[in-house]
């Protein structure tokens, strides 16, 4: 299954989630290999990976440590830095459509996804749709492998009522065009980092039934930037509902 961190709005936790998540299925002895497609990499850095993204590597003619394996309780979790490599990302796309570039890129991409895993998880900057370049290459890359994958998007949000209704609209947006031709079986909502005694706004309850769960997560100071290895996350008991909503269906339930 590809699992897709989505997100309206920076800086609400969606890298972190999709670890979070992770964690759960590698605690159930999976093999998870996380797609880091974010500008900033927060999610390669924690892996241990220091150097340059396989496209910037590509792009710069560099061997980097851009992969890596980590052993974590049961399971085994396997990080691609994608990008990662702040503002320069914006020329390096410029540079993606190239067709020497394009070429080696996808090159490398199909070494990784030939490691063995029973889901994919996407960390990804914030409003992004499957049509631009970088995306659609790898979404066309990972199907051509893998023509029977199916989707799940888990959206992140904080609790504002303002970007709750953003995250609707681009939700209504992305669902109303891609849904279908990605193959994607549901989607979620985490309202992440939310107050003592939180409550969601009653203005967003008839937007929130289109979702097959929406959790939401307390804030917590030992995840607010964390720093330490991936092995040492918490498994948040209250995120083990979608893992379940993930498990219904993919087996059609």
């Amino acid at each position: 299954m590809r699992i897709v961190i989505l997100g309206a709005k920076g800086g609400i936790g969606k890298s972190t989630i999709g670890l979070l998540i992770a964690k759960i299925l590698l605690s159930l002895g999976m093999k998870i290999l996380i797609i880091d497609r974010d500008m900033t990499g927060y999610i390669s850095w924690l892996a241990g990976i220091k150097g340059k993204g396989l496209l910037a590597s590509v792009i710069d003619n560099e061997e980097s440590q851009y992969f890596t394996k980590i052993n974590v309780r049961k399971g085994t979790l396997y990080v691609l830095k994608f990008y990662g490599d702040g503002p320069r990302l914006t020329n390096d796309v410029r540079l993606f459509s190239r067709q020497d570039i394009a070429k080696r890129v996808k090159e490398k991409y199909e070494e990784v996804l030939s490691t063995p895993h029973d889901h994919v998880i996407y960390d990804n900057m914030s409003m992004i749709e499957p049509n631009e370049v970088e995306i659609s290459l790898e979404i066309g890359l990972y199907l051509s492998k893998y023509p029977e994958a199916k989707s799940y998007w888990i959206y992140v949000s904080d609790s504002l009522q303002v970007n709750l209704i953003t995250l609707s609209e681009y939700d209504d947006y992305l669902w109303g065009k891609w849904a279908k031709n990605l193959r994607v079986l549901g989607r979620s909502l985490i309202i992440n980092m939310v107050p003592d005694n939180y409550v969601i706004p009653k203005e967003f309850e008839k937007e929130s039934a289109r979702f097959d769960t929406v959790l939401t997560v307390p804030f917590y100071e030992s995840l607010f930037q964390f720093e330490g290895n991936i092995e040492e996350l918490p498994e948040l008991e209250n995120l083990k509902p979608i893992v379940k909503a993930i498990e219904r269906k993919e087996v059609g339930k």
